[in-house]
């Protein structure tokens, strides 16, 4: 989780926000793996609230991405084959295991911001 580290140190000033993203690729076996994609932002905390409502609403992601400005991003370079080794099985349990791990890297950071998670193209995003 070296690179979610550096991440948030590199982006952590910059942002109002950070998204963790979990996506698949396939890889060389030809099978789905599981990465975490990490995206820094910065958005206006009442616009990007009023985002979240409509996106629910509607159910699309993309009202969010209207109202955020990329600062930063991180895509298919951190594996979490460690949390989902039977992927997509024990979903659940792999989830709850990031997640805190998440937490602890963003708090050990010591990001002020808020921090998003969901599998992609996914709502509703949870704040960890």
């Amino acid at each position: 989780m070296q690179k979610v580290t550096d991440f948030l140190e590199q982006f952590g000033a910059k942002a109002t926000l950070f998204e963790f993203t979990i996506d698949t690729s396939v890889g060389d076996s030809g099978e789905f793996t599981p990465f975490l994609n990490l995206w820094a932002f910065k958005a206006d905390p009442e616009r990007f609230t009023n985002a979240m409502k409509s996106a629910e609403e509607n159910d699309d992601i993309n009202f969010l991405y209207d109202v955020v400005e990329e600062v930063g991003v991180s895509n298919f370079e951190v594996p979490l084959d460690s949390f989902f080794p039977d992927w997509p099985e024990n979903l659940e349990e792999g989830e709850a295991k990031l997640k805190q791990s998440l937490a602890d890297l963003v708090k050990q950071s010591g990001f002020q911001g808020d921090v998003y998670f969901h599998h992609v193209d996914t709502l509703p995003l949870e704040k960890i």
